[in-house]
């Protein structure tokens, strides 16, 4: 994904969505080259809100999280002060230095959950005690050895 001004670089006319109505989440791409953007009112309990909100959907909704995807998107769009959120003091620039602290520990603390279960299923599978460990990496290094004779026959 790329920023509000390299996408307007490009010749990406972004623009705000007329219906006053749009959801949030409905960010439209057109073939005439137009990203439509719903306006997304910043208040101070604004920041809060998505707080809550992305933390409910990670802990209930892990695989539908729909409201972090969006706040992703926004974080790729905000990258830079001229990317048109204002300088620093400004409230879109904190709300933007925020979100991509909290996405970057969100992510962070994603992966380390997956891979926590996946080395986890695989250490009490194949690791349990010091005698299957043994087994499962000899068995290992008995098919390592077989691959390499088999490839050593062909080759002959």
């Amino acid at each position: 994904m790329y920023s509000a001004t390299s996408l307007h670089d490009v010749g990406v006319e972004l623009t705000v969505e007329s219906d006053p109505t749009a959801c949030l989440l409905d960010i439209k791409f057109d073939e005439h080259g137009k990203l439509k953007i719903p306006k997304l009112a910043v208040h101070c309990n604004t920041e809060a809100y998505f707080q809550n909100v992305m933390a409910f959907e990670m802990c209930h909704y892990p695989d539908e999280a729909y409201v972090c995807a969006y706040i992703e998107q926004l974080n790729h769009l905000i990258q830079t002060a001229q990317a048109g959120i204002g300088e620093p003091p400004a409230c879109y620039w904190e709300t933007s230095n925020w979100l991509n602290q909290f996405y970057k520990e969100a992510w962070k603390l994603k992966v380390a959950i997956f891979m926590k279960q996946k080395y986890g299923i695989m250490k009490r599978v194949y690791f349990p005690n010091l005698w299957r460990g043994t087994r499962t990496v000899a068995a290992l290094t008995m098919v390592v050895l077989t691959f390499i004779q088999t490839v050593l026959a062909f080759l002959k």
